[in-house]
């Protein structure tokens, strides 16, 4: 929602290319730092009921994310623009899609970018 009060009404659609990638590395980057954390620096020792460290870092990880998602979206000119690169919640949908049980088929060729445009 936060996204949505930027300055940009209308999404210019995807950029093809490297963008794509870009989800996959911030997921690895942030799944590395997590069992970095708990495993290498023993992290899960530390923190206990009661323990502010948690919401510290819990806090530092959403600024970074607005950052980033706010940098991206004036990088781009789009404010959907971190739902569409960055997110890295479609990793695991994106795995789990081939096993679904109910598949939405689309005829590619009757879609109108004009349409499709005006609902972002």
């Amino acid at each position: 929602m936060i996204l949505d009060l930027l300055p940009f009404q209308r999404s210019p659609g995807r950029v093809a290319g490297r963008w794509d990638r870009l989800r996959y590395v911030h997921f690895g980057l942030s799944l590395g730092l997590v069992l970095l954390l708990w495993f290498g620096f023993r992290y899960r020792d530390q923190v206990h009921f009661g323990s502010t460290a948690g919401l510290k870092w819990m806090l530092a990880g959403n600024a970074l994310y607005y950052i980033a998602a706010a940098g991206l979206a004036y990088a781009l000119r789009d404010n959907r623009a971190f739902c569409k690169y960055l997110c890295p919640i479609p990793v695991f949908q994106k795995l789990t899609a081939p096993l679904s049980l109910l598949k939405i088929g689309a005829e590619r060729e009757k879609c109108d970018d004009d349409d499709s445009a005006a609902i972002w």
